[in-house]
């Protein structure tokens, strides 16, 4: 009889420690999943506050670039003259722009100007037109 009850106490004990290591690690792995969704959270604050740091620069760097954009027109010549941008991506944008800006320039001004290809060698992307000699 005695040994039926420590079997009993014994494994009564074993069962206890059991569901509480099972407990223990379904809530240590609950308040970790809650500490890495905030973790994730606040990562995600930080990256949106670098992009859009950065996108500012780049917003900003893009406008003082077309407000300094120079355009002479004359009787015997249209010259369009935009600046290099000191941030590559602003250049790459400036550059998908230039085609737009030319084709317009085209259709808008034929009638009066030749317009010669933009030139790839130059550090300024420059646009040029000569009237035409009726």
């Amino acid at each position: 009889m005695l040994f039926q009850t420590i079997t009993i106490v014994t494994i009564i004990y074993l069962l206890a420690h059991t569901i509480l290591c099972i407990v223990w690690i379904k809530e240590d792995k609950f308040l970790n999943f809650i500490r890495t969704i905030n973790l994730l959270r606040i990562i995600r604050k930080q990256m949106k506050t670098k992009a859009s740091e950065s996108d500012s620069e780049i917003v900003k760097e893009y406008k003082s670039i077309v407000k300094s954009i120079r355009c002479i027109i004359t009787s015997d010549y249209i010259l369009v003259i935009i600046l290099q941008a000191k941030n590559s991506d602003v250049d790459t944008i400036l550059q998908k722009k230039l085609p737009f800006l030319y084709d317009y320039l085209i259709r808008v001004y034929r009638k009066i100007y030749i317009f010669s290809p933009t030139d790839s060698t130059s550090l300024n992307h420059i646009i040029q037109g000569t009237r035409k000699h009726n």
